[in-house]
């Protein structure tokens, strides 16, 4: 959209462009200025596409590599812009950060489903959602109905075998659980049995299917143990971020191994390579990547404010 004098009243010599990426593979471009906020630029990307639900649940991450990280509210994306070279480019994604109702309605506002259902693709493809092979396959097919429509005779062995990826998770297909050959077969013989299946059916079906898995909603992150008790020092886990608490996920398969009420946690914090939070005198430390500890701790404290403000609206 455009302001009059500029984005949020500021000069239009002031301004320039940035390039807002959406997890379907598509892209906007919008102006902003040195004093727009990432707060403010996701009203402006929300209004862009016209987007009406959970608005303030979605958030600007900027992804360098395979590192992401979620903007702070007041942070300046202008400034983050600078950080990027050629050596280490970067790039601005809108999705969404905050899931406070796993089964909220997403049926009333098409723009909201659309990112839901892309999001959700995105996580089940890139191993952060883990599925069954068996659910693998079913969304796989629906992923072909969406693309290509009704089972036809073009759709033969070998019509899947490039694009694979785009149907797989990244997970199987990199473990060999079975050949490409084997993956397509299944994936054709599920995709037949869609006929007349409308794209709206499609990512219905598909968001339905995800949303029963009983860790959706949860946001988790590679860890690895350090110190918890009887806990074993090393073992690969998930350290879970969602509206309810912090969860402890079995690696890779997601099962419940361990959960914290935000009301039962005592504080939380970070350093570079780790995370720990307290509970009574017990403290649970995590090795993480390079900055995914801070990344959780504003996760965390994303979901306390926003349950805080909950309360306080109910009061």
């Amino acid at each position: 959209p455009e302001f009059p004098g500029g984005v949020f009243g500021v000069s239009i010599m002031s301004r320039t462009h940035a390039k807002i990426h959406f997890l379907d593979g598509m892209a906007k471009t919008v102006f902003i200025d040195k004093e727009t906020t990432a707060s403010e630029l996701v009203e402006v990307v929300a209004e862009k596409i016209e987007l009406k639900t959970a608005i303030d649940c979605f958030n600007i991450f900027e992804v360098r590599g395979m590192t992401e990280r979620a903007l702070k509210p007041d942070e300046k994306p202008i400034n983050v812009k600078t950080e990027w070279t050629t050596d280490a480019p970067g790039r601005f994604v809108f999705k969404r950060q905050f899931i406070m109702d796993p089964q909220e309605d997403i049926e009333s506002d098409p723009v909201f489903m659309q990112l839901m259902f892309s999001q959700v693709q995105y996580d089940v493809l890139h191993g952060r959602l883990f599925v069954s092979l068996e659910l693998a396959v079913q969304l796989a097919a629906m992923t072909m109905q969406l693309t290509y429509g009704d089972h036809s005779a073009k759709h033969v062995s070998g019509f899947l075998l490039k694009h694979l990826g785009e149907f797989v998770p990244v997970t199987y297909l990199s473990s060999k659980a079975k050949k490409p050959a084997e993956w397509e077969a299944l994936i054709l013989a599920e995709h037949a049995g869609l006929a007349g299946w409308t794209p709206n059916d499609c990512m219905l079906a598909y968001l339905k299917a995800v949303r029963a898995l009983p860790y959706f909603g949860v946001t988790a992150f590679d860890a690895k143990y350090l110190s918890s008790g009887k806990r074993k020092i090393g073992e690969h886990v998930y350290v879970g971020v969602s509206s309810k608490g912090v969860h402890i996920l079995n690696f890779p398969t997601m099962e419940a191994n361990g959960f914290t009420s935000y009301n039962d946690i005592l504080s939380w914090g970070s350093s570079p390579n780790s995370f720990a939070y307290s509970v009574n005198q017990n403290r649970s430390t995590f090795a993480t990547a390079a900055n995914v500890g801070a990344e959780i701790c504003s996760l965390i404290h994303g979901y306390v404010m926003r349950i805080m403000a909950q309360l306080e609206t109910a009061e």
